[in-house]
Order: structure tokens, then C-alpha cells, then sequence
């Protein structure tokens, strides 16, 4: 049996494949420099795994992005930080500043929802919303970004060149549950795992579930959302996330108790 840890095995494949936050040394790196903003390209933090993800305490959900908010993350932490322990580190004590209303905040409140059934079942009690971050993860489907955009994605060349890497990183983290928000998270992980079964939301059909198989003996549900803070024509529409949390919840449950 493979004692290597979750964080050892992803720390070994972002080494291998020269992107780790703080020797990148990406075989893209040049293009992706030419279509940044000169001395801006920066590595991006790499993904978050909580303990009880990591432990599998409860059923493991894997949220994926298109990149990080904090395009300046470079300049406002010391240099050498970003790893997998440096985040874990980040995101356990800081995590209650979330606001309900941003990215971060409202995948939490999401992450109550679907986990909620099974902390009932495996815990013997509800998990208190500030300990929700500890059993999930989180991974961005680009490695690097232009900090001079701020909060904006990347060029589409970034995001195309990063796309050859989040496979085997999902494969790393053996989700049981993958959320994808937004376009571009969707785009990185569409056609990358062969699919066993594709439900749609009733009404919305960009919106829909996947059965798909990870390796020969794992399959996990992967969910096709919208960004959280999803605004406009593309926005979500009213009571449409209500429905969503809704529908995914239920989703979810079946195929746990099912698999």
C-alpha cells in the first residue's frame, strides 16, 4: 500500500511537472509571459486541501476555479509562500472573513449544503459552518496569472496552455464530489475523464451533473455550475440558486448512497 500522503503526492506532481508556486519553471511559461503585462506574470497559490478532506472523513469535495482572486498575492505574502501547507495554513485561519456574499463565503455556505447529509450520518451531528473548510479542497485550472488584471481571468492562452495539468492533479486528490465554477473551470475539465452518465437541471440545461471516471476504480460526480457571483446575462437568474443548491444537494446524496 502507497503510504505517501495526499499533500506529498501532489507536492511530488507539481515538482515533476515544474509548476510548484515557488520553483515554476513552467514549459509554458514564455508564451504565457508575452501575453502578460511586463514584470506582472506571477505563479499562482497552490490548491487547498483540507485535513478532513485529506483524511476522507467525509465524502471528498473537490472545488474547482479558474484562478485566484488575489492576483497580488506575490507582493502581500513573503517570498517562498504559497504551498500546499502554506495555504492549508491560510485558509484554516482566515476562512471567517469570507463574506457571505463573495466567492469564497458562498462556496462554503455550498459546501454546508452537499455535505450536510453525511455529517448527520457519518459524525453523528451537523458540522459547524466555521469548520466546513475543513473538508473540502480546492484547485484553480490555471497555474499562473497576470496581477496586473486584479480580480479578472487571465488571457485564453493561460488558461489553454494550463489545461494539460489539472487532470492528473484531480487524480491526485480523488475527489468523490467535483463543483466546477464557471466557464472556465468547466472548459478545463470538459471531455478529460470519460463520462458514464450526463443529467441536466430541470430547466437549465448548461447546467448539469456527470458520472465520470477518474481511474479504472474510482468515479466521481462532477457538478457544472456557474461562478457563485455569476452576474447579468449569464448571472443567475432569481431563485435560480436556490434551486441549484436544491437540486445539487439531492444529486449528490443519491450518488454517494448509491455508489
Amino acid at each position: 500500500m502507497n503510504s505517501e500522503s495526499m499533500l506529498a503526492r501532489l507536492d511530488r506532481y507539481y515538482h515533476e511537472q515544474s509548476i510548484s508556486a515557488n520553483d515554476f519553471k513552467c514549459k509554458h511559461l514564455h508564451a504565457c509571459r508575452s501575453v502578460c503585462k511586463p514584470g506582472e506574470m506571477v505563479s499562482l497559490p497552490e490548491a487547498y486541501v483540507g485535513p478532513q478532506y485529506e483524511a476522507k472523513t467525509l465524502p471528498r469535495l473537490l472545488f474547482v476555479s479558474s484562478d485566484t482572486n488575489a492576483a497580488s498575492w506575490r507582493k502581500e505574502y513573503f517570498t517562498g509562500w504559497g504551498s500546499l501547507m502554506d495555504i492549508r495554513e491560510d485558509k484554516l485561519q482566515h476562512h471567517k472573513r469570507a463574506p457571505a456574499n463573495r466567492h469564497w463565503g458562498q462556496t462554503l455556505n455550498l459546501a454546508g449544503a452537499l455535505l450536510a447529509p453525511f455529517a448527520l450520518k457519518c459524525l453523528s451531528k451537523g458540522i459547524d459552518q466555521d469548520k466546513i473548510v475543513e473538508y473540502i479542497a480546492h484547485a484553480n485550472s490555471t497555474r499562473c496569472k497576470d496581477s496586473s488584471i486584479k480580480k479578472g481571468e487571465g488571457k485564453e492562452k493561460m488558461y489553454l496552455n494550463c489545461r494539460g495539468y489539472i487532470k492528473d492533479e484531480v487524480v491526485v486528490m480523488q475527489p468523490d464530489i467535483i463543483v466546477t465554477q464557471g466557464v472556465r473551470a468547466r472548459g478545463a475539465l470538459k471531455d478529460v475523464f470519460p463520462v458514464i452518465q450526463h443529467i441536466a437541471m430541470p430547466g437549465y440545461p448548461e447546467t448539469f451533473w456527470e458520472i465520470v471516471q477518474l481511474e479504472e476504480s474510482h468515479r466521481a460526480l462532477k457538478i457544472v455550475a456557474k461562478h457563485p457571483c455569476a452576474r447579468g446575462e449569464h448571472g443567475w437568474k432569481s431563485g435560480e440558486k436556490k434551486q441549484f443548491i436544491e437540486w445539487a444537494t439531492k444529486s449528490v446524496q443519491e450518488f454517494i448512497l448509491g455508489a
